[in-house]
């Protein structure tokens, strides 16, 4: 690792809130990919997969390393549906996950969550106290890593829940813009002193078509270049 924040040092001191459904051995995610590098980041609420303390060293002697060599390599060894619709956007924005998905060396991009615990059940089913606790834990780090990575100029936030949960949590409203050929709206604005822009549809599960996707990806590019 070459500057930033200590991402090991995170992955062995963090503990979850109590009582927030957080898996038993579940570790935190930190950013998946080459955050120092990066100049693009998608932003999510939480993870969705566990990544367990028993399938790695005592993160007191080393596993903390490994777990976080495994995330900044992600894309390196992993492909996955949720990043793989995000990929056409990336490339419109002149960047990518890089990794797998490349074959050759872009602009890079990573991925973050405002909430760095898995949950069971899944976000949306949780109670609302439990997920403010949960926003409340996650967002120090949130913001400390966009502090601290000078090279992210872009955010892009896929859905609703994650868009309408950061103007939230940090006081602001993005400018909305329905798209009625695309079937969702799409968000812009800045965040902690990056541009962001966000869309209502999560693309994983989203109806949008092959032509829809495309269309929406060159207008977030276009945006993503705009002032």
């Amino acid at each position: 690792m070459t500057g930033g924040m200590d991402y090991p040092a995170y992955i062995r001191d963090a503990t979850p809130p109590s009582g927030c459904c957080v898996p038993a051995g579940a570790l935190p995610h930190v950013v998946e990919g080459h955050v120092n590098e990066a100049v693009v980041a998608t932003v999510g609420i939480n993870p969705h997969g566990v990544w367990h303390r028993g399938d790695y060293p005592p993160l007191s002697e080393g596993g903390a390393e490994k777990v976080w060599e495994g995330k900044r390599r992600y894309f390196e060894n992993n492909r996955y549906r949720y990043f793989t619709v995000l990929e056409p956007i990336l490339n419109a924005c002149g960047a990518s996950y890089g990794g797998l998905y490349v074959s050759r060396k872009p602009d890079l991009a990573c991925s973050m969550d405002v909430v760095q615990w898995p949950t069971d059940p899944l976000w949306s089913d949780l109670d609302r106290r439990v997920q403010d606790r949960l926003i409340e834990d996650g967002r120090p780090f949130f913001e400390q890593v966009l502090r601290e990575s000078p090279n992210i100029r872009l955010l892009l936030g896929n859905g609703k829940t994650v868009v309408r949960r950061l103007e939230r949590i940090f006081g602001t409203r993005f400018e909305q813009r329905m798209y009625k050929s695309l079937g969702t709206s799409v968000f812009s604005g800045d965040l902690l002193g990056k541009r962001f822009i966000g869309w209502s549809q999560f693309l994983s599960n989203s109806r949008m078509n092959r032509s829809q996707r495309a269309d929406l990806a060159g207008l977030v590019g276009r945006l993503s270049t705009s002032n």
